[in-house]
């Protein structure tokens, strides 16, 4: 291959993860605009119920991307059935989770749960929308039609926090009212960008629906336990911010969230474009290449989070008292530590998906799972004292722990390689 060729190739793969992380940046961009907007102009108690809520969308989220989306981003690198199988049994897939998410939803407030009630009905299609943009965005990153996936998360970002800042400033927003903003920057994307053929093929799946959807489910059954544990082991803790302190604690913690979340695009973006990235890689090189390969992508996840976590440190309480005004600054020792464990999140990037080519997709349950224990046996121990800064040190150290259950976990599945004993025989 000549040079010419090369420098063409990578720049085609850098454009390519620009404008995935880029997508990715705007939409998450929009979310936390919505969470200052909320803070800054409805108050704590309306942000806690926005938390809450969010907590629900993730795992909705996580339930279609561990039982469809991945799947389907593994099944189509593999030529063993049509891709437009796959994708319309994705399409029928991703609407039935969030079909049974909003059933739950509704049960919740027909419970009269505190903090969901309020929310219905918004909350429920917000979810189904929310949850079929980003099966688009999924299949699109899988087609390699990232421009047009630009394009799509960049009108939707811009719908979004247009509508965020219009409810705003006509004192109109609220948690019901934000949930709303994004059911429409959703439908206004996902509706007009499906051709007529596509719905037709969409709605003639069901002869496929089982067979395909079977083969989803099998593939993702782990990474769906593993994915319920995680969305508990972040979720789980606005929920303890309310118990220990009502709505207004849920608010305070969620302002913080948001700061450490700030990272979240990159991870994200990073994660969806070495996903298919790191399954090629495990089979197109040996132990030893795929080690490196694997720890020179990790670096990538980790700077970043070290720089944010030293600027939180040093200028936490001015940060948030500058976004969303001085009666959030007492949450700044809690963010500090959260902070910290963002950190550890990050380290673990790299490694799961390492975990996941090397087709060993249990390991994302017992790491997820050891986060998840870990939270719901220190809760209980400190159940008395939930205060903002208990909960934020709990969320550093439980990430730690579960970075070093991670890292024993890839090292064991990647020593049981033929070409690692040889490389581990050889050292010895």
């Amino acid at each position: 291959m000549s040079v010419t060729a090369v420098l063409r190739t990578l720049g085609a793969r850098v454009s390519g993860a620009l404008q995935v992380m880029t997508g990715q940046a705007l939409y998450s961009l929009a979310n936390f605009l919505t969470i200052l907007a909320v803070g800054a102009w409805s108050g704590q108690e309306e942000l806690g119920a926005y938390a809450l809520g969010l907590s629900c969308y993730v795992l909705a989220y996580s339930m279609g991307d561990t039982l469809v989306a991945t799947p389907y981003t593994y099944f189509r690198a593999r030529p063993l059935r049509d891709a437009r199988d796959l994708e319309a049994v994705a399409a029928w897939g991703t609407f039935i989770v969030a079909s049974l998410v909003g059933v739950g939803l509704t049960l919740a407030w027909w419970g009269d749960v505190s903090g969901l009630a309020r929310l219905w009905p918004v909350l429920p299609i917000a979810i189904v929308f929310g949850l079929m943009r980003e099966y688009t965005r999924r299949q699109l990153v899988a087609q390699g039609r990232l421009t047009r996936l630009f394009r799509i998360d960049l009108a939707a970002s811009l719908t979004h926090m247009a509508g965020i800042v219009a409810l705003g400033l006509a004192g109109l927003l609220s948690a019901r009212s934000a949930y709303v903003v994004m059911t429409l920057a959703a439908w206004v994307i996902f509706i007009p960008m499906r051709s007529a053929a596509q719905w037709r093929r969409i709605a003639s799946a069901g002869t496929d629906l089982r067979a395909v959807l079977g083969d989803y489910i099998e593939y993702g059954r782990w990474l769906f336990l593993g994915g319920v544990c995680h969305v508990g082991s972040v979720q789980i803790y606005p929920w303890l911010a309310m118990l220990g302190g009502g709505e207004r604690q849920a608010g305070l913690y969620a302002a913080c969230a948001a700061l450490v979340n700030l990272l979240g695009p990159l991870f994200l973006g990073l994660t969806n474009y070495f996903r298919p990235l790191f399954m090629a890689a495990f089979h197109q090189r040996g132990a030893t290449g795929f080690l490196s390969y694997v720890v020179k992508r990790g670096l990538l996840f980790v700077a970043p989070a070290v720089v944010v976590a030293l600027a939180v440190v040093a200028e936490g309480g001015n940060v948030l008292s500058l976004l969303y005004g001085e009666s959030y600054r007492t949450a700044a020792p809690a963010l500090m530590w959260m902070s910290l464990g963002m950190c550890a999140v990050a380290a673990s990037a790299a490694l799961q998906l390492a975990l996941l080519a090397m087709r060993a997709p249990a390991t994302n349950l017992y790491y997820h799972g050891t986060a998840l224990l870990l939270l719901v046996v220190v809760a209980w121990l400190l159940r008395e004292q939930l205060s903002l800064m208990t909960l934020g040190r709990m969320y550093g150290a439980i990430n730690v722990a579960a970075f070093v259950v991670l890292g024993w976990l890839c090292f064991s599945v990647w020593r049981a390689q033929p070409d690692a004993r040889r490389i581990l025989s050889r050292s010895a």
